[in-house]
């Protein structure tokens, strides 16, 4: 785990699951490898290896059999003890009716095709870009700045767009909620047990994001001649960035995420476990951006949430849920 984040991590979990590091880490083989001994099990096999070896060099013969078998059984008990606290890890739980874990066809299907139709934009960028430069390497060189820039604006505007659609189904509504009930009922309950999306297959974390995304990526694509690079650059990249959030979202979560993806987290450039963890504390009222996190300050400092809740108190009346968890934020 990196420096700084480790007190964060702690809070995750009661128990062994303190213990041991605080929530459960990647799913399979990320973390169940690293997860299978509790620290209190690697301690009685320290010292159970320690007393076989000190009972050896004290004593000889039947003393130092008897020792060597002291530690032998020490460093069973050690083992069984690793094995048992790896079930008393806290285990995932679903708030959601009809919500699962596992990766379906379905889910592979649709990220599947918004994959090919994301691919496709790209490939139409990268021909208009060729077309325009017609041979002219400054006129390429300009054109593909001009992309590149819109693209990091749309990575940044995903990152807040995430945060104002989280902060709105953290806040308002339940699982009752038309169209939105099932996402609200989803992220309102990852409050009462976050360590779950660490579980969730990649297909299940993203899919549903795709879905309101296929018709408008279809869309780009049937529509790409009569869109300007720059433009077609930007809708793409934050789409594909929206989509992504929650598996972004999940190593935010993960003890050991991909050392790729830890490099990308150490450089600011994807939602880090230390910045996302300002989130999860009660009453939940701000860090709501979870695709690199680079709004969040911002967005905090101005009061941008607490001015949301309050235009929306005044028009009807909706009273957010930091607002029943912390009553002064009212007046903020």
């Amino acid at each position: 785990m990196r420096g700084g984040e480790e007190g964060w991590g702690a809070q995750w979990g009661t128990g062994e699951d303190k213990r041991d590091g605080g929530c459960v880490a990647a799913r399979g083989g990320s973390g169940g490898a690293r997860g299978g001994e509790s620290r209190g099990a690697r301690e009685w096999m320290a010292r159970g290896a320690g007393g076989g070896a000190r009972a050896a060099r004290a004593g000889n013969g039947q003393d130092g059999r008897s020792g060597r078998r002291q530690g032998g059984k020490r460093r069973a008990r050690g083992r069984k003890g690793g094995g048992q606290g790896s079930k008393s890890r806290r285990r995932a739980e679903l708030h959601t009716e009809g919500d699962s874990l596992e990766d379906e066809p379905k889910h592979v299907a649709i990220c599947a095709a918004a994959a090919l139709l994301a691919c496709i934009n790209l490939g139409t960028v990268i021909g208009h870009v060729a077309a325009r430069a017609a041979g002219n390497s400054w006129d390429l060189l300009a054109s593909c700045g001009f992309v590149g820039l819109a693209g990091l604006v749309a990575y940044a505007f995903a990152d807040f767009a995430t945060g104002v659609y989280h902060w709105g189904v953290d806040n308002y509504g339940d699982r009752n909620t038309p169209v939105f009930g099932y996402q609200i009922d989803a992220f309102q309950g990852h409050h009462k047990s976050p360590w779950t999306i660490t579980e969730r297959g990649v297909f299940n974390n993203v899919h549903k994001a795709c879905v309101p995304a296929l018709p408008l990526l279809g869309l780009m694509a049937v529509c790409n001649s009569f869109i300007a690079p720059e433009l077609m650059t930007f809708l793409n990249v934050f789409f594909v960035s929206v989509i992504m959030s929650q598996e972004i979202h999940k190593w935010a979560h993960m003890l050991h995420p991909p050392a790729l993806v830890v490099a990308l987290q150490d450089a600011r450039v994807l939602l880090s476990r230390k910045v996302h963890g300002l989130h999860h504390n009660s009453p939940f009222e701000g860090n709501y951006c979870i695709v690199n996190g680079w709004c969040n300050q911002f967005l905090d400092r101005i009061g941008f949430f607490r001015k949301m809740e309050l235009f929306f108190f005044k028009l009807n009346g909706a009273v957010p849920n930091t607002w029943l968890l912390e009553e002064s934020l009212r007046q903020r």
